[in-house]
């Protein structure tokens, strides 16, 4: 049995999230309990000598859009729960075949000491992201943190390393249970974080639970508004993955950063919100018409008063004269720019095939770039943060920093 969601309906291909990195790209797919992910070739375009990152951040982008539909095509080709990896390789007549190979991941092999769970058990409820997920478990409400790749995995153990060595400061939130998949474990289960992002006036607290965290010689690598909550009134770090043993050279580190982040939110508010609030970040992938499917079926999406209709564009002509006389005297109908159909009205596949037609790469990449809702939208205000991420995790070294760029605003 594998995972459990009510938020995809069954025989439905969910895009999940991936990875559109400099040397991986990766599509993680759900369908009915399984997940597959799905390897590409990566980017080709370099990053040597002079370029524009916005332009290159733009093309990978679109690369990534390209293939995703290339993927589509041969959506009836997927063998969900055949294997846990897949790989595209595009074919002369630019189609895409899809092969099934079983890859090795990394295996978490820090000792646990919750109750190890099958994943099966857990219901998922909201998929915030590929790793974090909302769930139920036991009948209560859960947090979830999953690995599904090598990186991400690798931060499963880190987090459950920092976990332990925070243990007893009253500083996070209780990890209930360790899950498992084909007996490796994959994740943790942990109690809701619900509270709100850390603000000024939590100045002197904040202070004292970080002060907590040096006095036992350690490091918590993500201080940030987005990563620090008030829950019960105490303090919560989250994405704890970055705690580790506190060097000479580092000392300082903890007060410049919580010195440049009350900075920041003295005389304001701070506009991050709490992950479960974020919206479920995924996206649908319907199969392909089938190919003898005459293109005339196609169809357009027209206004009519307060309902959207879908009307065949042969039978849209031969209206009977009662419809002609009804509808005589009223404005002239027009038809939907295309262009205005969000992710949510695209759900059939008549209408996503007809919105194909006019743009080469239909798909919205809101997995790469998680998009947050916040309250600045009703100044129209956007802008982007340098959000601290995991540190990578390779063979050689855990301590090696990172950031990402998380997109604020609609």
């Amino acid at each position: 049995m594998g995972l459990r969601s009510n938020s995809i309906p069954r025989s439905i291909i969910a895009l999940i999230g991936g990875r559109n990195e400099p040397g991986i790209r990766t599509y993680l797919l759900y369908k009915d309990g399984e997940l597959l992910v799905v390897e590409a070739p990566p980017s080709t375009i370099s990053q040597d000598g002079d370029y524009d990152q916005m332009h290159d951040m733009e093309c990978w982008e679109k690369e990534y859009d390209y293939t995703l539909e290339k993927i589509q095509t041969a959506a009836r080709t997927i063998d969900f729960g055949r294997t846990n990896w897949a790989y595209t390789i595009l074919q002369p007549d630019g189609g895409c075949r899809i092969v099934h190979r079983n890859r090795p991941t990394f295996k978490v092999t820090y000792p646990t000491w919750a109750p190890v769970v099958d994943e099966s058990d857990i219901e998922i409820t909201k998929w915030i992201s590929a790793e974090e997920r909302l769930g139920i478990w036991k009948g209560q409400e859960v947090d979830l943190l999953m690995g599904w790749d090598d990186r991400r995995l690798k931060e499963i153990e880190q987090t459950m390393r920092a976990y332990r060595l925070l243990q007893g400061l009253d500083l996070t939130f209780e990890v209930l249970a360790h899950v498992a998949r084909d007996g490796q474990v994959v994740g943790v289960v942990m109690e809701p974080a619900i509270g709100r992002m850390v603000e000024h006036c939590d100045r002197a607290q904040v202070f004292e639970a970080i002060a907590r965290v040096e006095s036992r010689g350690l490091l918590y690598g993500s201080i940030h508004q987005s990563n620090i909550m008030i829950s019960g009134g105490k303090v919560r770090l989250t994405n704890i993955a970055t705690t580790r043993l506190l060097t000479p050279e580092e000392k300082q580190y903890h007060w410049t950063a919580l010195r440049l982040m009350f900075d920041s939110l003295r005389g304001g508010v701070n506009f991050m919100t709490p992950p479960r609030t974020w919206p479920q970040q995924l996206q649908y992938i319907p199969s392909p018409l089938a190919p003898e499917r005459p293109r005339s079926s196609f169809v357009k999406i027209w206004f009519v008063g307060t309902n959207t209709l879908l009307f065949p564009e042969e039978s849209r002509k031969k209206r009977t004269r009662t419809e002609k006389r009804l509808t005589s005297g009223r404005r002239p109908q027009e038809p939907v720019d295309e262009h205005a159909i969000g992710v949510t009205s695209m759900h059939s596949v008549s209408a996503r095939l007809f919105e194909r037609d006019h743009t080469k790469y239909p798909y919205s990449r809101t997995l790469v770039s998680r998009r947050i809702t916040d309250d600045r939208k009703q100044w129209g205000s956007e802008s982007a943060l340098r959000l601290p991420l995991l540190p990578s995790y390779d063979s050689d070294t855990t301590c090696e920093e990172e950031d990402r760029c998380i997109e604020i605003g609609s």
